[in-house]
């Protein structure tokens, strides 16, 4: 039987990462599992090089992670219930790298995540986390809610 020890669902705190926390909520209950929420802050400077002001964006930065902090919190305090306590983690770096690289050091086995659907244009420019989370995971299984029926 498969066993799904450790669940991780990362979250942009859209309605898609917040259906796929209640996904991922309700796997960990099944199967008695840990649950990682994380959010990644991608850093203001891999964005905009050419406009490095270090204070000013260490204090963004700041804003940005203690701001993610507080939504995973009020992610959990709403959407909770069956006794289940994930634990919530806020990183820094580029969101598929950050996903990835918890995912291996966690030994997750599973990943659930939602995906904005992007298509055309927009797929092309802005990607999907998602799509390369899938490529890349050495989990077992990954999971997209938006998808399963």
């Amino acid at each position: 039987m498969l066993k799904m020890e450790r669940i991780l669902c990362p979250m942009d705190f859209s309605e898609f990462s917040a259906k796929s926390y209640e996904y991922a909520y309700s796997l960990a209950h099944h199967y008695s599992s840990k649950l990682y929420l994380e959010h990644v802050v991608q850093p203001l400077a891999m964005a905009y090089p050419y406009y490095s002001f270090p204070d000013s964006l260490s204090k963004i930065y700041w804003s940005l992670t203690r701001d993610a902090e507080a939504q995973l919190k009020s992610v959990v305090k709403n959407h909770s219930w069956d006794g289940i306590h994930p634990e919530m983690v806020v990183k820094e770096g580029f969101p598929t790298d950050a996903i990835l690289e918890f995912a291996e050091a966690n030994h997750v086995n599973l990943i659930v995540m939602g995906t904005h659907g992007r298509r055309g244009i927009d797929h092309m420019t802005m990607g999907s986390v998602t799509e390369r989370v899938l490529r890349k995971a050495r989990c077992w299984w990954c999971a997209n809610p938006n998808t399963i029926s």
